[in-house]
């Protein structure tokens, strides 16, 4: 508002020094430059900002302007790429196209004077909500009024969120799943998207999700979905489970293919048109927008709640089980080595009598005496340099059975 009330001193400054006399003609040459600038700030600072009589478009957008609340026209900036009248000089839904060529010169740019009947004429603002992937790997949803349309490609993110009680997206087997899907989307035609259909984003996302649902509900979770690569056995799970012939699977076969081939028959079957461009591209147009293959990818599958609890009692069975081997592992090898040491031992029949008064007096401790001809070097080499009183009757039971069934295994080998 300050800048309008500027000018407005300005032009009545310049209007009274004139009519009075007061301003020379040199100097009403410097009032209307002065005026001039003034003006200019006018625009730039408030007029195209608040989208009154100008506005500005930025890079890789179009703005539509609204006569009467009815589409008049729609302008462009993006480098190197103009609406298709300007090359094709046709008429109809495709002029509107965005394509290569070159834009009529601007002096100021994304500054443009698109009416002098504001408000008759006016800058199109419309609500739109829409969740993309951002270069860090988070996902952001955004709920906006906007006065323009982007043109750029961006990765849009479909959500398919999980329902445990039913009616959401499950597996063969009936497992509840929410699925998280990367579509990389561009408007190709700023008219079609916003005119033609009443909102583009939640159209595609309708195809892509009951194609996703359709889909997802022939097979399993963990051993094809994961992947998205058909795993062994699923043709016979797929008999089983009462699914056609012709929608049956072998194992390997590249099930995001599959899915693709769906998407672009359901978006044909809605006027949608495909195109290619190589290996590296193919894409759909469809609703004035381009949905391409390439970057197009699952972003996440999330199981239901009872098949994440099944997995956690499954993984710390598997922690315990790896424990115990380990464990056990360690307890054979002191086994092993307590059986060699024993069996270089001479005498066994003194070092059963010793081992049994060993266990019957614990709290003798330090004051042991082993009373065999190398028996100190036969301890040391069983429980290392730990000193005598550290040693438990436990053990001292566990070596007298040790070397009872070495007895006991050389009379039976005699």
């Amino acid at each position: 508002m300050r800048w309008l009330t500027l000018w407005i001193i300005s032009l009545a400054g310049v209007i009274v020094a004139r009519v009075t006399g007061l301003l020379p003609a040199w100097g009403l040459i410097f009032g209307i430059v002065w005026l001039g600038g003034v003006t200019f700030l006018l625009i730039w600072f408030w007029l195209a900002r608040a989208n009154r009589w100008f506005t500005f478009v930025k890079e890789g957008t179009a703005k539509i302007i609204l006569k009467g609340g009815k589409f008049k026209e729609a302008l462009i900036v993006w480098e190197n790429r103009t609406f298709r009248y300007r090359t094709d000089k046709l008429e109809g839904d495709e002029k509107w196209e965005v394509v290569e060529g070159k834009e009529p010169l601007h002096l100021f740019g994304g500054l443009r004077l698109y009416s002098l009947l504001h408000p008759i004429d006016d800058v199109y603002i419309y609500r739109h909500r829409w969740t993309h992937l951002h270069e860090d790997g988070s996902i952001k949803t955004h709920d906006e009024r906007l006065d323009y349309v982007y043109l750029k490609e961006d990765l849009y993110v479909i959500d398919m969120p999980l329902q445990e009680e039913g009616g959401g997206t499950n597996d063969i087997n009936g497992m509840p799943m929410g699925i998280k899907i990367v579509l990389p989307m561009r408007i190709v035609n700023p008219y079609v998207a916003s005119f033609r259909v009443r909102r583009w984003l939640p159209l595609v996302n309708g195809v892509i999700q009951a194609r996703m649902q359709r889909f997802v509900a022939n097979y399993r979770y963990k051993e094809d979905l994961l992947n998205m690569r058909a795993g062994e056995g699923i043709k016979e799970v797929q008999e089983k489970a009462g699914v056609p012939a012709n929608d049956r699977d072998e194992g390997g076969k590249d099930l995001w293919e599959k899915f693709w081939r769906g998407v672009e028959e359901d978006f044909k079957s809605e006027g949608g048109k495909v195109e290619t461009g190589g290996e590296e591209r193919r894409v759909v147009r469809v609703y004035g927008v381009e949905v391409n293959e390439k970057g197009a990818r699952i972003l996440t599958i999330t199981p239901g709640k009872k098949y994440q609890e099944y997995t956690t009692i499954e993984y710390e069975t598997e922690q315990k089980r790896r424990q115990t081997v380990i464990t056990a592992d360690g307890e054979r090898e002191r086994i092993d080595k307590t059986y060699k040491v024993i069996q270089d031992y001479g005498d066994l029949g003194k070092l059963i009598r010793t081992l049994e008064a060993l266990e019957k007096s614990p709290e003798k401790g330090a004051k042991w005496v082993i009373p065999l001809p190398g028996g100190a070097d036969l301890f040391r080499g069983i429980f290392g340099e730990r000193p005598p009183e550290t040693v438990s009757p436990r053990e001292f039971r566990e070596l007298r059975e040790m070397v009872e069934k070495i007895i006991k295994k050389k009379k039976e080998d005699k």
